[in-house]
């Protein structure tokens, strides 16, 4: 079916048209899930708990690839389960991180009464802070700014905000910036975006720049600035009677909480302290820290535990909060990058720990990109719950039983679909490593053996295609080619030589290495043929899949979905400036400057300087923020005569998944690429 959309750019409307054939969603088995259901799937986030412990807010993000939209709705639900979560306020278009395509983490507080909730929300006004109820949704602050943060007081009665320069003052000084001319520094975006108008906020063109280290905004957006808003009527503070009422102070602390050395956590009224600290800092250049979680006494004793679980990196310890019941600590652990969650308790006065959930699927607050933590409610987490085969749900779990209820699930029509069995294999490398990876193998009865694709780099929760939602493991096994979504070992990245020195592009030679080696485990079994082997990479493994088939003759194909960044036609994208904040782009591999390249590194690892090397047939598939990066390797594949294609999205920044129509295309071309290169070719038939 052809479908049209209206988009305003810069004053000028355009007509986009786009087509999205039913047929291509076919299934010979309607039970199975279309690329659509995966593009489609349901996103739960930006949990936060009533003052009076009986509610939970959350957002849900839905996507639509028939009205390429993508909105919001807030919603609240007693914890206790009782009752049907309930909408408050109007659906809404998520604010977007820039550069990034994906949604902003909501932001929300409760009133002091729990009866209304207070958002940011983005609408034609900009984006303001509104009092959302089950029955009105009403704009709070209707500044001339948009707003970046707020708070109310502790009595309810007034709202305090932060802005920066007016939305009319920012398009003045951009017209007048753009009609003078643009100054060329490192705040200028030159990754295939245009140089003005290059992002929206409600119904608003703007233009973003570099204004920090990995930080994007409006230009001319100015400094912040503090106001208030006194609220009409005060609200009637609760009683907090509620076994899950919410303490005025933390109750749950994550790595990053720890990043100046330490942070601690009152455990209750037990009178001991939960510390976390971190023993080996974490570097800008690639290694993550490590941590370690300790107790300090109500009698001055300090104790550290000495389980598993209490100590290691942020992937390991993704978050820490207490069960006051029995005076334990309790630690969301995922040991191995397996993006499997086990909740365990370690009780600081006896030393004695045990598990309270097993590890199963992933738990956390449902953000696709801040990684927040669950909500604590008195003895109970509030969790978003995913997992290989189960898409997003919000689940409540008992801190003393492990028990779990399912409080909400927007995807159970697409989690009743018929799924193929998923397994966790591992293997190590040659440094004794432990790597790991989600199987999913397809359900046919021929007698040959599967070509299999590896998808990376992340598997964490529902299988979407590894990161960014490239190549779905599940459509792909419906065409008879296994897939392997391949986490990453976190310990490859910034390691050094005896003189200290960067191992140059060591991270991309292990990501090699580790491919070699599942694919040999799964050969060696007699689960995949090993002559048809496919790979995709976004981002980090972008780069690892384009070294792969430039370095090695493991891959028949492979697609690539966002720019790569080791060739050195790259550098001057990458890091134009002397000063550019991405400087470390380069450094953290070990890549010189070209200019200063005696040793002529750069021919060595380039995969464009490589291309007469590459036997695989490369779909590159970028988004329009990241096309100028693959450039090089096209014209360089194409200089050689290999078969490359490459399609471009349109105003989508890293993730690609600003539209959903183009998340769905990405999805098809990627399994038409593999199916075209890695499966049999039909034979002719006979006159």
């Amino acid at each position: 079916m052809v479908r049209a959309a209206f988009l305003r750019s810069a004053g000028v409307a355009l007509v986009l048209l786009w087509d999205v054939p039913a047929s291509a969603d076919a299934t010979r088995d309607p039970s199975q899930p279309t690329i659509t259901d995966i593009v489609e799937t349901r996103q739960i986030d930006s949990l936060s708990i009533s003052p009076d412990g009986d509610w939970v807010a959350f957002r849900v993000v839905a996507r639509s690839v028939a009205s390429n939209a993508v909105s919001g709705q807030w919603y609240i639900q007693r914890i206790s389960g009782r009752d049907e979560a309930q909408p408050v306020g109007r659906a809404f278009t998520p604010t977007v991180i820039p550069l990034m395509s994906v949604p902003k983490d909501g932001v929300s507080q409760w009133a002091p009464d729990s009866a209304a909730l207070y958002a940011l929300v983005e609408s034609s006004s900009g984006v303001q802070v509104h009092r959302l109820t089950t029955d009105a949704d009403v704009e709070v602050t209707a500044d001339t700014a948009d707003v970046d943060a707020f708070s109310l007081s502790a009595d309810g009665r007034t709202l305090s905000y932060q802005v920066r320069n007016p939305r009319a003052e920012i398009d003045r000084e951009q017209a007048a910036e753009s009609a003078r001319g643009i100054h060329f520094d490192r705040s200028v975006i030159t990754d295939g975006l245009p140089l003005i108008d290059n992002f929206r906020i409600g119904e608003r063109t703007t233009t973003i720049r570099r204004v920090g280290d990995e930080v994007v905004d409006e230009a001319w957006r100015g400094d912040l600035r503090q106001k208030e808003v006194q609220l009409a009527t005060a609200p009637v503070l609760p009683t907090r009677n509620s076994s899950n009422s919410v303490p005025p102070d933390v109750h749950a602390l994550q790595t990053h909480d720890a990043i100046s050395g330490t942070a601690e956590l009152r455990l209750g009224a037990s009178g001991t302290r939960i510390v976390l600290r971190q023993l080996v800092k974490a570097n800008p250049d690639g290694p993550f820290g490590t941590y370690r979680i300790e107790a300090r006494l109500a009698d001055g004793r300090n104790m550290i535990c000495d389980a598993a679980f209490c100590a290691g990196s942020p992937s390991a310890i993704r978050q820490v909060t207490f069960n006051q019941r029995h005076n334990e600590i309790v630690v969301l652990s995922e040991p191995g990058v397996r993006g499997r969650t086990a909740i365990e308790a370690w009780d600081p006065k006896s030393g004695k720990s045990r598990t309270i959930r097993p590890a199963s699927g992933a738990l956390d607050g449902g953000s696709i990109y801040s990684g927040r933590g669950c909500e604590v409610a008195g003895n109970q987490l509030l969790c978003v719950e995913a997992g290989p085969t189960r898409p997003p749900r919000l689940v409540r779990i008992d801190l003393d039983s492990g028990s779990e209820a399912v409080l909400t699930d927007p995807n159970a029509a697409l989690a009743s679909k018929s799924f193929p069995a998923t397994q966790l294999i591992e293997w190590k490398d040659s440094a004794g490593r432990l790597w790991n990876g989600v199987l999913v193998l397809p359900d046919t009865n021929t007698s040959g053996k599967p070509p299999l694709v590896i998808t990376t780099y992340r598997c964490r929760g529902f299988l979407q295609g590894g990161t960014a939602w490239l190549a779905p493991e599940f459509i792909l096994a419906q065409h008879g080619i296994a897939a392997l979504c391949m986490n990453t070992n976190n310990d490859i990245f910034a390691q050094r030589d005896a003189q200290n020195r960067i191992l140059t592009m060591q991270p991309y030679k292990d990501m090699l290495a580790s491919y070699q080696i599942a694919i040999n485990q799964l050969a060696a079994k007699g689960v995949i043929d090993p002559r048809n082997v496919g790979i995709s990479g976004h981002s980090f493994s972008a780069n690892a899949a384009t070294y792969a088939v430039s370095h090695s003759d493991l891959f028949r194909a492979a697609v690539i979905g966002s720019g790569p960044t080791i060739d050195p036609g790259t550098y001057s994208l990458v890091a134009p400036a002397a000063n550019s904040w991405r400087k470390a782009v380069y450094e953290v591999i070990g890549l010189p400057k070209p200019l200063d390249d005696s040793d002529h590194i750069w021919k060595e690892t380039s995969p464009a300087l490589n291309a007469r090397a590459v036997n695989a047939a490369i779909l590159m598939q970028p988004p329009e923020n990241e096309y100028l990066f693959c450039l090089q390797q096209y014209a360089f594949l194409q200089d050689a005569q290999k078969d490359v294609d490459m399609y471009v999205y349109p105003s989508e920044g890293h993730m690609a998944s600003g539209q959903p129509v183009h998340q769905y295309w990405r999805n098809r071309r990627s399994i038409d690429w593999f199916t075209r290169w890695l499966l049999p070719k039909p034979e002719a038939k006979t006159p």
